[in-house]
């Protein structure tokens, strides 16, 4: 399966994706140390990183700023990232932990096929 992987990002993305690929899946697989608190917050909020990347950091950063953005690229990647990973927090304070919190109050039942909502503790 691995190869599979390597095989297809190589085709598709080139030599360097690859290998970024192929290191980072050897390091998911390999590391045994217990996680920093700083990189366990990153990988909770990173579904609301990847909701929000797109419309803030292409989008809204770039559109008001056409002439200042061919100039300080950096300055802006740096402004586009902070503001992305602050309201992704929030985004996932807010929105993310009280939904798992009130999608885990339903119950599916596989043998009948049927959902229902247990009682609110």
């Amino acid at each position: 399966m691995l190869v599979n992987l390597v095989g297809f990002t190589c085709c598709f993305y080139g030599s360097a994706a690859a290998l970024i690929s192929l290191v980072t899946v050897l390091f998911i697989l390999l590391y045994k140390k217990s996680i920093p608190k700083h990189l366990l917050l990153t990988g909770k909020i990173s579904y609301s990183v990847y909701l929000l990347h797109y419309p803030l950091g292409v989008k809204f950063l770039s559109l008001p700023f056409p002439i200042l953005y061919q100039q300080s690229v950096w300055t802006l990647f740096i402004i586009a990232l902070f503001v992305i990973l602050v309201l992704s927090y929030y985004f996932y304070k807010w929105i993310e932990v009280p939904s798992e919190k009130f999608a885990s109050t339903f119950i599916y039942n596989q043998e009948k096929g049927t959902l229902k909502v247990s009682q609110l503790a």
